[in-house]
C-alpha cells in the first residue's frame, strides 16, 4: 500500500474514499458561503475564538444554506416527520480565528446516501487564509422513535431538483 492509500478508508460499499477534505471541495458554484461575525463571547482565554464555538459557526452556515437551496425537500422531510441528526464530525483546526478577523463559512453536500448524508465545510479568515476544514457526517431519523431510515426517493429527487449536486457528482 503507498502513501496515497493510506488516506483511503472503506466505506460500506467497499469503495476506496479519500479521507482528506482537500479532495472533497466543490467546485465554487457549489459551495454555499456565510459570512460569520465574531463576537467577543467566541474568544477564550488566550484571545482566539475557542474551538467549540467552531462548531456553532459552521451549524449556523449549514442552516443558511438548508434555508436558502433545499427548502422544499426540508418541507417533504417535516410531513414525514424525518430530520437530519449528526453522527460524527471531523474537524482539523488549520489557523487561529481572533476578533478583529472576518470570517466566512463554506458549505456543501459530499454525498447523500440512503440513510447518511456528509457535508463538507471550510472556515476561511479575511477571505483568503483557511481557518477549518472538515467533514460533518449526518444520519436521517424518522421521529419520535430515532431510528435511522432510508431517505424516500421522492425527497432524494426534491434535494436534486432543489441544487444539492447534480446526479453525475453523486
Amino acid at each position: 500500500m503507498d502513501l496515497g492509500e493510506e488516506k483511503m478508508k472503506r466505506n460500506g460499499g467497499g469503495q476506496l474514499m479519500d479521507r482528506s477534505v482537500a479532495s472533497k471541495r466543490p467546485a465554487a458554484k457549489h459551495a454555499f458561503v456565510t459570512p460569520i461575525q465574531i463576537r467577543l463571547s467566541d474568544i477564550d482565554f488566550f484571545g482566539h475564538v475557542h474551538a467549540t464555538r467552531f462548531m456553532e459557526m459552521v451549524f449556523t452556515a449549514r442552516r443558511e444554506e438548508v434555508k436558502a437551496r433545499f427548502g422544499k425537500a426540508v418541507a417533504m422531510l417535516e410531513k414525514e416527520h424525518l430530520g437530519w441528526v449528526v453522527a460524527g464530525v471531523e474537524i482539523r483546526y488549520l489557523r487561529q480565528l481572533r476578533l478583529d478577523d472576518t470570517a466566512e463559512v463554506h458549505t456543501w453536500t459530499i454525498d447523500l446516501r440512503k440513510k447518511e448524508c456528509d457535508v463538507g465545510f471550510l472556515v476561511v479568515k479575511n477571505g483568503a487564509k483557511h481557518t477549518a476544514e472538515g467533514v460533518i457526517h449526518f444520519t436521517l431519523v424518522k421521529w419520535p422513535s430515532g431510528w435511522a431510515v432510508a431517505l424516500p426517493e421522492l425527497i432524494r429527487a426534491q434535494y436534486l431538483a432543489d441544487g444539492m449536486f447534480t446526479e453525475n457528482e453523486n
